[in-house]
């Protein structure tokens, strides 16, 4: 009688924790090089090689190089490389669902600037990119889009509340947020003004309580 053949049980987490890691090792061995190299002299055999994976594996995750910097971006944008969308993210839930106006402005003032702190230098990569590369010009449109969205998830939250400052829209506020939060006035004020990252805080605190609050809103802090 033929003996029987003992088969591998199929592991399937064991198998995605490899993947989501050769996802993470490659988004971080891209950033280095973008930031070190610049993007046009960053190729995607480069990326592999200090990845130590294939440039077939580069491709198969990210498509091209426009797709690799778009995820090195959400990967600093997160803090991490997991699929999580921001209005999932438990500090972005936190901020919505905080109550009080100024303890949600407070906080909202110092996650953009941890934001800031993360993705600055990308920024700039994309940005700069941008002006000669139809895709990286896409990007940057697409960051100023989502950061709205994201300011816009704050202020309807106010709205909600009732503690949006009186005859002020959503739609103003909404605005008004995502220009003080730009990466521009971050960049002004700190690379070229010389401010630190507490006076900068402070100053985004208070010009986005002042723009969004009733005066003389009371705060439990």
């Amino acid at each position: 009688m033929a003996e029987r053949v003992k088969t591998r049980k199929y592991d399937s987490r064991r198998r995605s924790a490899a993947a989501a890691q050769t996802k993470a090792d490659v988004i971080e061995a891209a950033r280095r090089l973008f930031l070190h190299n610049g993007y046009e002299q960053t190729t995607l055999g480069a990326v592999a090689e200090a990845a130590q994976v294939s440039v077939a594996t580069v491709k198969a995750i990210f498509a091209n190089k426009a797709g690799l910097v778009s995820a090195v971006r959400d990967a600093a944008m997160a803090g991490d490389v997991e699929p999580i969308p921001l209005a999932d993210r438990d500090w972005y839930v936190n901020i919505v669902d905080e109550p009080e106006p100024i303890a949600k402005l407070s906080a909202f003032a110092k996650a953009i600037t941890d934001v800031h702190l993360r993705v600055a230098q990308v920024h700039l990569l994309v940005r700069d990119a941008g002006a000669s590369d139809p895709d990286m010009a896409a990007l940057w449109r697409l960051e100023h889009t989502q950061r709205r969205e994201g300011m816009a998830g704050v202020v309807r939250s106010m709205r909600s509340q009732g503690t949006l400052r009186q005859g002020l829209s959503v739609e103003t506020a909404t605005a008004t947020l995502w220009v003080l939060s730009d990466p521009a006035s971050y960049w002004l004020l700190t690379d070229v003004g010389g401010w630190s990252i507490k006076k900068y805080t402070a100053w985004l605190r208070r010009t986005m309580i002042d723009a969004l609050c009733d005066p003389g809103v009371p705060s439990s802090r």
